[in-house]
């Protein structure tokens, strides 16, 4: 879409507050989703918005973290779609032991809930 990644910046790892921006607080996208919300970040790499995109949410690291471009052209930084099984093996591949296993299994409730919505609203205006 025309944006810009830059590897290794502004690299974020864990379960992560994200902010919505005033237009992500309206967006039918984040309908239902308070802000800040919690999901799992994993990513060494970002990009600068695409040119004429809307800025949905943020974190203080990645500002890019949601956004929209027309009606229904979505990105996301942030992984709504992970398992625990998922964040074990990633954390295995890179040696990392436990702890952001853990840190997923103790908040997976507030995870999931917020994830499942995202998903929920996408698919009734999609």
């Amino acid at each position: 879409m025309g944006g810009t990644v830059t590897r290794n910046s502004r690299g974020e790892r864990g379960m992560l507050p994200i902010d919505l921006t005033p237009a992500g607080q309206s967006d039918p996208l984040f309908d239902g989703i308070p802000s800040p919300f919690l999901s799992m970040q994993w990513h060494n790499d970002s990009f600068d918005l695409p040119p004429g995109a809307l800025q949905l949410a943020a974190t203080e690291t990645c500002p890019g973290q949601a956004f929209r471009i027309g009606k229904a052209g979505y990105g996301v930084q942030f992984h709504p779609e992970l398992t625990a099984a998922i964040v074990k093996v990633w954390s295995d591949k890179l040696g990392l032991g436990g702890r952001y296993l853990k840190e997923f299994i103790s908040r997976e409730a507030s995870y999931r809930e917020y994830s499942l919505k995202l998903l929920q609203n996408f698919l009734e205006f999609a």
